[in-house]
C-alpha cells in the first residue's frame, strides 16, 4: 500500500502567505468591534495559548501580547530581543512586519504598562483577550495573576473587560485568502492520513506510525498545533494522549492483531488550523467495531447535511449525536467543533451514564456543551463524530467550510473508519 501527495501550490518565491489586504482587512475588523462595543483599545494575549490571537494580528509567531488601541498604531510586546532582531534576516526581506512597532522585555506587561502610559490610555476602556479561554487544557486563561494583577493595580481607573468569546466568534469568518490556506492546510493533512493508513500495519510501532503523519505534514512546510499529534495503538481507547513511550519512557507499541489505531491530527499553515480524525481496525478489530464505525458516518453525514448558515450549533451538535446513542453508543470527545478558533464545542462524554460497566474512578458524566451561536457562510469546523463500542473508539472525520448554501468538505480519507 503506497499513497502519493497530493499536488500543492506553494508560493515558492519566499513571500508569505496572507498579503497587506489581509492584514488590513484584520485590522480593520480590530477597530469595527472596539467602536461596536464602545472599547478604546484591544489587548490581545497570544502568549503560549494553542489559539496564536496575537499571531493573527501580526503574522509572526513570537508568543507576545499586541495593544490595538482605536485610536494610532498597535505595539507587539515579545519576550526576547531575538524575536525582533529575526525581522533582519536576509531570508525575511521581502516579509514587510504587520506591527512595525514590536518591544521586546522579558516581562511583557511591565512594557504594556508603560505604553498605557506613553499613549494616555491610563483611564480608558479597554477589552482583554486571553483573561477567559475555553480551548483545551486552556480552561482558566492565559494571563498570569502576577502579570495581571500589576496592570490592575497601575491603573485603577480604567475599565478592563474580557471579551475573549466575543472576539474568538469575530474572527471566525474567513476571508477569500484565508480559505485558500485552509485548503491547503486540508490536503496536507489529508496526505498524513494517507501516510498513517500506510504505516499502520502489523508490525510496525506506534512510534513509526507517528513519525509517518509528522514527516507528511512537516515535510509539506506545515505544521502543528499543540498537542501536536494524538495517536493510540491498542485494543481499548478510553483515553486520548500521545504514545506510552513519550510519558511513560516505555517501548514502543507494536501494532498487532485486534487493535485500533487512532490520530487526531492538526494540520497548520499561516496561523490557520485544521484537523483529521483517522481510525484504523486491525485484523480482527474490525468485525468489533464495524458498527461504531456506521454510527459515526452517519453522524458525520447528519453534521454535513445540517452544517449551513442559519443553522444554529446546538441544533447540529444534538442532531449528530441522535446515531451514536441511538446505536447503544457512546462519544467520549465531542462531535463538532469550530476551528480557526475553537470558540464552540460540542459536548464530550454524551451517553456515558448509560454504559455499564465502565470505571468507577474518575466520576464519568457528560460534559456540556460551550458557546452557541447561529451559523455563518466563511465558518470552519471539524465534524470528528466519535462513537464508543464500550472501552473501544471509532474517530472519525475532517475540517469543512461553511458555504452560502451548505459545507465545502476539505478532507475525505479520513471520514470513515479504515481497515487493515
Amino acid at each position: 500500500m503506497s499513497y502519493t501527495r497530493q499536488s500543492l501550490q506553494f508560493d515558492t518565491d519566499g513571500r508569505p502567505w496572507l498579503s497587506s489586504a489581509e492584514r488590513d482587512r484584520r485590522h480593520e475588523l480590530v477597530r469595527s468591534f472596539l467602536r461596536e462595543q464602545g472599547l478604546d483599545a484591544l489587548i490581545v494575549a497570544g502568549l503560549r495559548g494553542r489559539e496564536r490571537f496575537d499571531t493573527y494580528l501580526t503574522n509572526e509567531v513570537y508568543e507576545g501580547v499586541v495593544l490595538f488601541p482605536l485610536e494610532g498604531e498597535p505595539i507587539y510586546f515579545v519576550t526576547q530581543m531575538h524575536r525582533v532582531t529575526l525581522r533582519h534576516d536576509r531570508s525575511n526581506a521581502e516579509i514587510t512586519p504587520w506591527i512595525p512597532d514590536a518591544r521586546p522585555g522579558v516581562r511583557m506587561f511591565d512594557g504594556l504598562r508603560d505604553a498605557l502610559v506613553e499613549r494616555g490610555l491610563g483611564r480608558k476602556r479597554f477589552g482583554v483577550v486571553g483573561l477567559l479561554s475555553r480551548g483545551p487544557m486552556e480552561m482558566e486563561g492565559l494571563i498570569t495573576y502576577d502579570a495581571w494583577s500589576g496592570v490592575l493595580d497601575a491603573f485603577p481607573d480604567a475599565v478592563f473587560e474580557d471579551v475573549s468569546q466575543d472576539w474568538a466568534l469575530r474572527t471566525l469568518p474567513k476571508s477569500a485568502e484565508e480559505l485558500e490556506v485552509t485548503r491547503q492546510a486540508a490536503r496536507i493533512g489529508e496526505d498524513a492520513c494517507a501516510a498513517m493508513l500506510e504505516a499502520a500495519k502489523p508490525g510496525a510501532t506506534d512510534a513509526e506510525v507517528y513519525a509517518a503523519v509528522l514527516w507528511a505534514i512537516q515535510s509539506a512546510g506545515a505544521y502543528t498545533a499543540h498537542p501536536h499529534l494524538l495517536l493510540r495503538v491498542g485494543p481499548d481507547s478510553m483515553g486520548w494522549g500521545p504514545p506510552n513511550t513519550f510519558t511513560h519512557g516505555a517501548r514502543p507499541r507494536t501494532v498487532q492483531d485486534g487493535d485500533i489505531v487512532l490520530a487526531e491530527i492538526f494540520s497548520c499553515l499561516a496561523g490557520i488550523e485544521t484537523q483529521q480524525e483517522m481510525t484504523i481496525a486491525i485484523g480482527s478489530a474490525g468485525e468489533r467495531m464495524s458498527g461504531a464505525g456506521d454510527a459515526a458516518r452517519a453522524a458525520y453525514e447528519i453534521g454535513r447535511d445540517r452544517l449551513r448558515p442559519g443553522a444554529r450549533f446546538s441544533e447540529v451538535c444534538e442532531a449528530m449525536s441522535r446515531p451514536i446513542l441511538d446505536g447503544g453508543y457512546w462519544s467520549l470527545g465531542p462531535n463538532i467543533h469550530s476551528v480557526a478558533p475553537l470558540a464552540m464545542v460540542d459536548a464530550a462524554l454524551r451517553g456515558v451514564e448509560a454504559i455499564p460497566d465502565l470505571p468507577a474512578t474518575p466520576p464519568l458524566r457528560t460534559v456540556p456543551s460551550h458557546g452557541d451561536a447561529e451559523i455563518e457562510a466563511g465558518w470552519l469546523f471539524v465534524l470528528e463524530p466519535n462513537a464508543m463500542n464500550h472501552r473501544s473508539r471509532v474517530l472519525i472525520g475532517g475540517t469543512v467550510a461553511v458555504t452560502p448554501d451548505g459545507i465545502e468538505e476539505l478532507n475525505d480519507l479520513p471520514c470513515r473508519l479504515h481497515f487493515r
